[in-house]
């Protein structure tokens, strides 16, 4: 210190500290420490406990997930697709004289782009805060490929995306809902109206059809892929792989497969009123699945009360949005079955809201495909084969012996030319008894396909599919039973699940097989020119 500084200072004895040395520079509220949290400007005294701060960090580096990427690349490509068959459909029935009605492809193909952003901004009103930004991405068509975009970008530029990619699962379903299976339907009602043109079940009719309509059949086939491959995302995000590929997939294609056969024939052949009383039901039922599926509610607490189902769980309630938007989406398919709180699922029992859901269901579908063969449906199948040909005959040599005489004609190689001037055509007829017999026949077949398959989902829900090598096993074995009740399942689960698994590869070959070979056969057939147009 210099001279002038100790001059204008007290004298102090040696050795002690001035009154200026010893004073604090640093005020108290500098060391202070705040939240953000309640009383984030008030004096923090000490007395309560200091609120935790959540921290976010936006620029998360991660690695590039090209898998992801490779997937969201690949559903954009089908929802682009999608779009462009069928506006190509669109235009080719301006100039079809049958389907004129250009409004049952139009109003699907815009619905996306209208429901999913007012969907949006209300789900940010419920969070209290009103938010334009995310609507602004689904308003482009096809909806929402901005979103898969994004997450594409996002995926190699190794940045956070676990919102985005919750949102657009949930975008991909509503879409595939709104879109892609009510044009799966009008594309099944116009095959339907065109076999049963003549009064009869006519192959000749439905493959004049199929030829001429190249483009609806390959955009039915991207729609029901579509719809599949966002029922899958929607419902089995957080289930493991092999439990999810082997049980949930076929599930879902089987349950799918089902509705959209039903639903078919109902919009085609019954009359409004039919319709009406037939999908109050269905939204009936599956309004009381997803209210069975808690046990807050008051079909949940009835359920425990008649079953004695004391068991304890901890659950989160369900908002009525949420459950709204399950109860009309479980008309369609089954969704939100899986407890995953992040994608609005139930959080309770996920296995009565597919019990329920699909009860409902096949009973309903079942009485109306049942019906329709009855009543709606022609006797008579017919189908015309082609009668012009050209045999190509080898050299050969006819010899006839009778009453010790012997006739021999001997025949040069040759062509044999038949000509006809219209093809031949087969009918066959049924009774009323094979009528009714067909009635009962194909539902129960239907149902069996669909059967093993919502068992054997019922049974894992909640469980994982893996190999565990029994040494290893025993080294993790924990004396307590709580472990042990959430580690290894029962006897009964165990062997149940055995037996549906039986049951599903039985019905897995038998709807690979029928579904692969109807198929393939449509699309021989679309290349084949009928025999009407030969």
């Amino acid at each position: 210190m210099e001279k002038s500084d100790e001059a204008m200072l007290p004298p102090t004895e040696k050795g002690e500290k001035s009154k200026i040395e010893n004073l604090h520079l640093d005020p108290e509220w500098l060391n202070r420490k705040y939240s953000r949290g309640r009383g984030y400007w008030a004096d923090n005294q000490g007395d309560d406990e200091e609120e935790p701060t959540k921290k976010i960090d936006l620029g998360t580096r991660r690695r590039r997930d090209y898998w992801s990427a490779l997937g969201h690349l690949l559903i954009s490509l089908i929802l682009l697709a999608e779009i462009v068959l069928w506006i190509q459909v669109m235009h080719y029935w301006r100039y079809s004289p049958r389907n004129t009605n250009l409004f049952r492809i139009l109003l699907p193909v815009l619905l996306p782009c209208l429901g999913l952003p007012l969907l949006a901004v209300i789900h940010s009103l419920t969070r209290g805060r009103l938010s334009f930004k995310l609507g602004l991405l689904l308003v482009v068509p096809p909806s929402p490929i901005l979103l898969h975009l994004v997450l594409l970008y996002r995926s190699l530029a190794r940045v956070d995306r676990d919102r985005k990619a919750r949102i657009v699962r949930i975008s991909g379903l509503i879409q595939a809902c709104l879109m892609s299976f009510p044009l799966i339907l009008v594309s099944c009602h116009t095959v339907i109206v065109s076999i049963l043109e003549k009064n009869s079940v006519d192959a000749g009719l439905f493959h004049k059809h199929i030829y001429e309509n190249k483009l609806q059949f390959a955009a039915t086939t991207i729609s029901f892929l579509n719809l599949v491959i966002a029922a899958y995302r929607y419902n089995e995000r957080l289930t493991g792989r092999p439990v999810a590929i082997l049980v949930g997939f076929p599930f879902l294609f089987s349950n799918i497969l089902f509705r959209a056969i039903g639903f078919s024939l109902l919009f085609s052949l019954f009359e409004s009123s039919w319709i009406a009383l037939c999908l109050g039901i269905m939204f009936g039922m599956s309004a009381i699945s997803v209210q069975l599926s808690s046990n807050y509610t008051l079909c949940g607490k009835m359920f425990r009360a008649i079953f004695g189902d004391q068991s304890e769980n901890d659950e989160k309630k369900c908002s009525i949005f949420s459950s709204l938007l399950l109860s009309i989406g479980g008309v369609l398919l089954p969704v939100g079955y899986a407890g995953d709180e992040k994608m609005g699922h139930v959080t309770g029992r996920g296995w009565r809201l597919i019990l329920v859901n699909s009860i409902g269901a096949i009973a309903i579908l079942s009485t109306v495909i049942s019906t329709a063969i009855v009543q709606y449906v022609p006797n008579s199948f017919s189908v015309k084969a082609l009668v012009s040909t050209i045999l190509e005959m080898n050299e050969m040599e006819l010899a006839i012996k009778t009453n010790g005489k012997e006739f021999s004609i001997a025949m040069p190689k040759h062509l044999i030319n038949i000509a006809a001037d219209d093809p031949m055509k087969a009918t066959f007829s049924m009774s009323k008894h094979e009528d009714i017999l067909l009635s009962y026949l194909v539902p129960t077949f239907l149902c069996l396909l669909v059967l093993p398959f919502t068992m054997l989902r019922i049974i894992l829900i909640g469980w994982d599919c893996r190999m565990e090598r029994q040494m290893n096993a025993q080294l993790n074995i924990d004396s307590s039973p709580s472990h042990q009740q959430n580690r290894y399942a029962s006897h009964g689960r165990s062997c149940c699940a055995v037996l549906w698994s039986i049951s599903s590869l039985m019905a897995f070959t038998s709807l690979t097989t029928l579904t692969i070979g109807i198929y393939v056969a449509c699309s021989a057939l679309t290349h084949i020119k009928p025999l009407e147009t030969i």
